[in-house]
């Protein structure tokens, strides 16, 4: 009497078993994984240290104050609300450059052989059974799902965020990193010139020239009475305030996004798709 034959769901799950198991061993798929995560990490590194030096600017602000007439204006007030979000800002690319390190760890201890060689004899063993058109065992069909995950999940989740983030992210990161670079340097110029003991009007109009950002005066100050100056003043450190805020939220965004957000929901969804194909294509 001939048996049944292999029905087609049984061998379009057995491809893709022995597909993966393939994959695993495959060095390019590492490699890809690694040098999206080596690029994340530049980039956090680069945004840890700018919030680094923000932090050091702000708080050289909090005794700063310039003084016209009988008014005087204290910076460090006005950009006080900032130092917190920065404190935050500079931790949290603390954390963005550990977790593309632990990644980086995992993406190596998965690639070892010995995990290579456990997901190879796991796979070619459900693949036995199911040719054999037996029903896979419950802990046979979790240790296989387990492994794939260890072996495949966080390059694979690695690779696609870092696409993700090329197609998504990339142009808001890239102008808000230009944006605070801008806004640092205003920073730098606006201490030089507080550090010199006075506020150079023409330091101030040629950075006004140079960027629409924090010190373009459309007034010469020399022209303004004293309260109409302290006026001005107020203005554009709050702007520089008001500018930063928006850019290091921006980052952050991002880098939530690329380290948390889409890595741990792609896994989620590998681990849900695998669950899904092995039990429910089963024999």
């Amino acid at each position: 009497m001939n048996q049944p034959a292999i029905s087609k769901a049984t061998i379009a799950l057995i491809i893709l078993i022995l597909g993966a198991a393939m994959l695993s061993w495959i060095p390019s798929v590492d490699q890809a994984a690694t040098q999206q995560i080596d690029t994340g990490l530049h980039r956090a590194m680069l945004s840890f240290g700018l919030a680094k030096g923000f932090n050091l600017l702000i708080s050289l602000f909090q005794s700063s104050q310039i003084s016209i007439a009988f008014a005087t204006l204290t910076i460090g007030e006005v950009l006080d609300p900032l130092n917190d979000l920065v404190e935050q800002f500079s931790n949290l690319m603390l954390l963005a450059t550990v977790a593309f390190g632990i990644q980086k760890v995992l993406i190596s201890i998965g690639g070892h052989f010995v995990i290579k060689s456990v997901v190879t004899i796991i796979a070619l063993s459900a693949c036995a059974l199911l040719l054999m058109k037996r029903q896979l065992p419950t802990w046979l069909t979790n240790a296989l799902i387990l492994a794939l995950m260890v072996r495949l999940a966080i390059p694979v989740a690695s690779i696609a965020s870092g696409e993700i983030y090329t197609a998504f992210l990339e142009p808001q990161y890239t102008a808000s990193a230009i944006s605070l670079g801008k806004s640092a340097e205003q920073l730098e110029s606006l201490k030089s010139s507080l550090q010199k003991g006075t506020l150079s009007v023409q330091a101030t109009e040629s950075a006004s020239s140079e960027s629409s950002g924090i010190f373009g005066f459309k007034k010469v100050l020399s022209t303004l009475n004293p309260s109409e100056k302290m006026q001005q003043l107020s203005q554009l450190v709050t702007s520089i305030g008001e500018q930063m805020t928006t850019d290091i939220i921006n980052q952050i965004v991002v880098f939530l996004l690329q380290t948390m957000i889409f890595p741990i929901g792609l896994i989620w969804v590998l681990f849900k798709i695998g669950v899904s194909l092995m039990y429910r294509s089963r024999p």
